[in-house]
């Protein structure tokens, strides 16, 4: 109820515009109370899972009146009316109707319970859909056939840049943790090889098409595949996914007939839903500024965080114990230029794209929110990451899409990996490991983040494994083809390493910049190295530190 107060402004100015009096068109209609409910805040498990309320439980999060399902009793009295109703939110205090004609708004406004009714969208449109809501990505084939296809090469390549190979190298792949992806569809994931594997293990817990297309979610759209591939995906020797041993809700919210405002609703239906069945991630490749009708558009001044309803939905998804992540959007080179809704909430990890070489990738949406808050907030691979196709190919495709569900991925292995932790401590540790931790800006934010780092800082805090400053390891050692150094510098610094033979000849140098606190540097690559005994030099602002390793 709470929240249904503070988006009656935004209710109010979209009644305002002027509107056609088309037929069969979609309105929100707000309701002022849940008074009356027959449920019961003392017994959640009658509208929520065990995982959702064990959720709650394990962030100390209180049930409040947003938990409780909307009024049966207000929605059967709008349909006794003659209304056809479709998705109702709870935390909204809302439901969908369908209204034939203008001239039966009157009958729905004077009921005593409802707050405000607003539009949403027409029944069908004939128009062409905006490109914005899905964020477009471009594709191209590759060979996949031959050494460079290999799980050690093409994704793990992409996944060292964020170190999350070392969790996987560990034996977390996002065991038991539940990611929701809301999309626009899923096609042929239900038949696909590279699948497989969630069908026969049951990690598909839920699936639901909150559109009205009435088409089913595995002969939709193709977005949603190629997004969900860069998590779930596994053909062997050939691709593997950021978080291929998690559970997975599909939720296709986008509808492809249009772009209206009720496809943010849609999302925050799907939000909700996974609150419900008790997911721990929500990721979405999505985004929303510009709708079919011009006077529904947002504006850059909205960008605040707490205006439209993806953006609160996001918010509360996240109070909820939801770790929320969506994609910045490939708009920098176009008029809007900025982040999209949802990605302006405070609270959801915002993630824009590089290219392989770390650096950033033009097309990524930027920062900063309209009160100027950084975002994007970390950065991944998103221009030539590899995916799965519907066909089964394995393809290159580029934008912030990609990135995103990513970084979901690591963060499911993450979870994992150290499960006892809040979501805002989770969000800082991944800001403050990150490439650029000491300099964020408005195009790669915190920077590239490294969940290797992440992870060990979070499972074993510098207290513990650094009592002085000046201790300096390598781990493994002994090492095969690479290692990192762990190591405890007080503020951010210039550092150089170099491996020495044991006459003091320098093999292998390189120049890094090392954060304010633990540090776990990775050198690879050292196939060429003899076995044997060698030093490690690191220098750092006032410190020159000196290892020896073992090559076998």
């Amino acid at each position: 109820m709470g929240w249904n107060n503070k988006i009656v402004l935004f209710f109010s100015l979209l009644s305002m515009l002027p509107i056609e009096a088309r037929l069969q068109d979609w309105y929100l209609v707000s309701f002022k109370d849940k008074n009356n409910n027959p449920y019961s805040l003392q017994q959640p498990e009658v509208f929520l899972s065990e995982a959702s309320i064990l959720r709650r439980q394990k962030y100390q999060i209180p049930l409040d009146s947003t938990d409780l399902p909307v009024n049966g009793n207000y929605i059967q009295q709008i349909q006794q009316l003659g209304f056809v109703t479709s998705n109702s939110s709870k935390w909204l205090n809302a439901v969908l109707v369908k209204i034939d004609t203008l001239t039966q708004l009157p009958s729905l406004t004077q009921l005593t319970f409802v707050d405000s009714v607003a539009y949403m969208a027409p029944l069908v449109s004939s128009g062409k859909k905006l490109s914005h809501a899905t964020v477009q990505p471009r594709y191209k084939s590759v060979q996949t056939s031959g050494e460079a296809w290999t799980e050690g090469n093409a994704t793990l390549q992409r996944d060292r840049m964020i170190e999350l190979d070392m969790l996987h190298s560990m034996g977390y792949h996002g065991n038991g943790i539940h990611i929701a992806v809301l999309d626009n569809g899923f096609k042929s994931v239900s038949q696909m090889t590279a699948f497989a594997h969630l069908f026969s293990n049951h990690q598909i817990l839920d699936q639901f098409n909150f559109t009205d297309d009435g088409i089913d979610i595995y002969n939709s759209a193709t977005h949603g595949t190629y997004v969900l591939s860069t998590m779930a995906a596994y053909l062997p020797n050939q691709y593997l996914g950021a978080a291929t041993a998690a559970f997975y809700s599909l939720y296709k919210t986008e509808d492809a007939r249009y772009e209206y405002p009720i496809e943010e609703f849609n999302w925050l239906c799907g939000a909700e839903r996974a609150d419900s069945v008790g997911a721990d991630i929500v990721t979405s490749s999505l985004m929303y500024y510009e709708f079919d009708k011009a006077s529904l558009n947002h504006s850059k001044s909205q960008l605040d965080g707490k205006t439209a309803i993806v953006t609160r939905a996001a918010g509360l998804a996240f109070l909820k114990g939801i770790f929320v992540i969506n994609s910045a959007g490939n708009e920098a080179a176009k008029e809007w230029h900025l982040i999209g809704f949802p990605s302006d909430a405070a609270e959801v990890l915002t993630v824009g794209g590089v290219n392989d070489d770390g650096m950033y990738a033009p097309f990524s949406s930027q920062g900063p929110t309209a009160d100027n808050r950084i975002k994007p907030n970390v950065v991944a691979l998103a221009s030539n990451a590899p995916l799965v196709s519907p066909d089964g190919k394995i393809i290159l495709g580029s934008g912030t899409s990609f990135s995103a569900p990513l970084i979901a991925g690591a963060m499911a292995c993450l979870l994992q990996f150290a499960p006892k932790y809040t979501l805002n401590e989770y969000s800082n540790a991944i800001q403050s490991n990150a490439s650029q931790s000491a300099k964020p800006d408005m195009l790669l934010g915190y920077g590239i983040p490294n969940f290797y780092l992440t992870a060990l800082q979070l499972k074993k805090p510098d207290a513990e494994i650094f009592v002085q400053s000046e201790k300096l390891y390598a781990v493994p050692n002994p090492f095969n083809d690479q290692f990192h150094l762990h190591f405890y510098e007080e503020t951010p610094s210039e550092a150089s390493v170099s491996i020495l033979n044991m006459s003091g000849d320098e093999l292998w140098s390189s120049s890094f910049v090392c954060n304010g606190g633990f540090n776990a540097y990775r050198i690879s690559y050292l196939n060429y190295l003899s076995s044997g005994i060698y030093m490690v030099h690191l220098k750092t602002k006032g410190t020159s530190r000196v290892i020896k390793i073992l090559k076998l």
